[in-house]
């Protein structure tokens, strides 16, 4: 016969659970913030690659059909859009939950239509022979991060470059 203080538990106490789930508990709050910012960023940067991606295909359809072709900017909608001149080819895409467009500026730093009020869609074009506006299109996420897509009249490809840190 075993004494009955000599018994080797096989389970755990109650105490033992309870400090667990405080554990949990306190590494659950530190890291679901920390992971919402991550997914945040990474929609903040995968529309700024679809906003670059609609450029490069603008220019490249202007090139092949020797047509004019627009990218449309809807801020209101945040909704890119890439169109020919006589609207045979159109594709549109919406950008990521959280996502929007900020503003979209001329490279001289003015707004495509000067001395009006920033508007709700702006229209930039590519020409046949691949040139375009140089411009720069800004855009924001839900946490106030921003990211620039920069196209310059001469180059192929557009660039995503940081904000300014003045602009976050």
């Amino acid at each position: 016969m075993t004494h009955p203080s000599k018994r080797n538990p096989t389970g755990f106490t109650l105490l033992e659970m309870l400090v667990v789930m405080v554990l949990i508990g306190i590494i659950t709050a530190v890291a679901v913030p920390v992971a919402g910012a991550g997914i945040q960023t990474l929609r903040l940067q995968s529309g700024a690659r679809h906003v670059a991606a609609a450029l490069r295909l603008a220019r490249g359809r202007a090139i092949r059909s020797q047509e004019i072709h627009l990218v449309s900017l809807d801020r209101e909608r945040s909704r890119v859009t890439v169109a020919s001149g006589d609207l045979r080819f159109q594709r549109s895409f919406q950008l990521p939950p959280g996502v929007r467009l900020q503003e979209a500026l001329l490279l001289d730093g003015t707004p495509p239509r000067p001395g009006r009020p920033a508007p709700q869609q702006t229209d930039f074009y590519f020409a046949p022979s691949g040139l375009s506006q140089a411009l720069e299109i800004r855009l924001v996420n839900a946490r106030g991060r921003s990211l620039r897509v920069v196209q310059k009249a001469f180059s192929r490809s557009p660039r995503i470059l940081p904000a300014p840190p003045d602009d976050q």
